[in-house]
């Protein structure tokens, strides 16, 4: 863990400093934040496996059949994350750990190699504690047994590493421990690790392709706002990043917020290089109506974080009412953000870019000008997501 002089636990520490040569870190298997989508606030909503929860071999593939009509796949949502309650209630006498079987009657090997004919990847849950979130059983004492079944077997090409029924003495080392063998696998497994509570992003920082490091985060304007205030002051933003992304919270756009605080939060996501994980329910065809051309733009998904060029990702960075990062041709993807409506100025300066003008790109609606300051007209509870171009520009009066 960090205390509070920045220093680092000697546990937390060694955890990475031991790992074998197998672990070089790896950035090819996710250059960039991933886009996928996940059964946590889509098909699950209880407390237990058996209350409000629809994930079930049958929903899976309407969900499979949602990601194509309306374009996600298309646009690379290809990964669906299986989330608590996919387990069976005991493991199997050797110790493997299936699918529930009223759930998934063909079993997991049988609907991954299904996924995988129309395109998609399968990725499941667990925890390195005893037991899941919902009380199934997780993967202390069993971790290499489920990674051999779960990747070789069943195909998974995603993991998400919970936290639920864990010990701070068990996450410094587990969450190395499953990057280690997964890593054996040569299989390009996307890790996601979710240990928010030890912040991960200082602690271990070369742990997990993708990275939990805030609690779960409500479908409410002042929950994800305070959020990603949380991270940028807990140090999350502080080095650059590379294949190693963090994760604000699965999204559940298109429910309980207004579509321009949902325009609002995607913007903000892409800018601070969060992977985008859809906790939608892909069977409601009036919802995804209205959310699918905004999570599937094609201009907002180009401007991701890219880690498959050389060189580090620079980190997002914060000016007044601008979320803001460089992007690599010198330009700057900005996001400027309000509770209140009114007109938002940023200086030059502030955005580390020379004096003006500059050509400001509005990425939603593709229109361009040239502009002296960056001064812009933001709704109520809403945001500006604009690419200020690093171009010289002669304004003729």
């Amino acid at each position: 863990m960090t205390f509070p002089d920045g220093t680092v636990s000697l546990a937390g520490a060694l955890a990475i400093l031991l790992l074998p040569p197998a672990m070089a870190w790896d950035n090819s298997v996710a250059p960039r934040p991933p886009l996928a989508w996940s059964s946590w606030y889509a098909l699950t909503t209880g407390l237990n496996c058996s209350e409000h929860n629809a994930l079930s071999e049958e929903t899976v593939l309407e969900t499979a059949a949602g990601l194509r009509r309306f374009g996600f796949q298309q646009a690379g949502y290809s990964t669906l994350i299986f989330d608590d309650c996919w387990q069976n209630a005991s493991r199997a006498i050797d110790g493997t750990l299936h699918a529930d079987p009223a759930r998934f009657p063909r079993g997991l090997a049988w609907l991954g190699a299904e996924l995988r004919r129309q395109g998609f990847e399968l990725g499941l849950y667990t925890t390195p504690g005893a037991y899941s979130c919902m009380k199934r059983p997780a993967s202390l004492g069993h971790v290499q047994q489920d990674v051999d079944l779960w990747v070789r077997s069943f195909g998974i090409r995603y993991l998400k590493y919970c936290v639920c029924n864990t010990t701070h003495a068990l996450r410094q080392t587990a969450y190395a421990e499953m990057q280690r063998v997964l890593a054996n696998t040569s299989q390009p497994v996307v890790l996601e690790i979710d240990p928010f509570m030890e912040r991960p992003f200082t602690t271990w920082p070369q742990l997990g392709h993708v990275v939990g490091a805030h609690p779960d985060v409500g479908d409410r304007w002042e929950a994800w706002t305070k959020a990603v205030e949380d991270l940028y002051a807990w140090g999350t933003y502080g080095a650059p990043l590379r294949g190693h992304w963090p994760l604000v919270d699965i999204l559940q756009t298109g429910g309980a917020q207004t579509a321009e605080e949902d325009k609002a939060q995607v913007s903000v996501y892409v800018v601070l290089c969060s992977p985008l994980l859809l906790g939608v329910d892909m069977r409601d065809s009036a919802r995804l109506s209205r959310v699918a051309p905004l999570l599937t733009h094609k201009r907002l998904l180009e401007l991701r974080c890219d880690a498959s060029e050389p060189g580090p990702v620079p980190a997002p960075r914060r000016s007044g009412a601008a979320w803001w990062r460089p992007l690599r041709d010198g330009s700057v993807l900005a996001a400027l953000v309000s509770d209140a409506a009114g007109t938002f100025s940023v200086s030059w300066g502030d955005l580390a870019l020379p004096p003006g003008p500059h050509l400001v790109e509005d990425v939603w609606s593709a229109e361009k000008w040239p502009m002296q300051e960056l001064s812009l007209s933001v709704p109520q509870r809403g945001a500006r997501l604009v690419v200020v171009h690093l171009t010289s520009i002669v304004l003729v009066a």
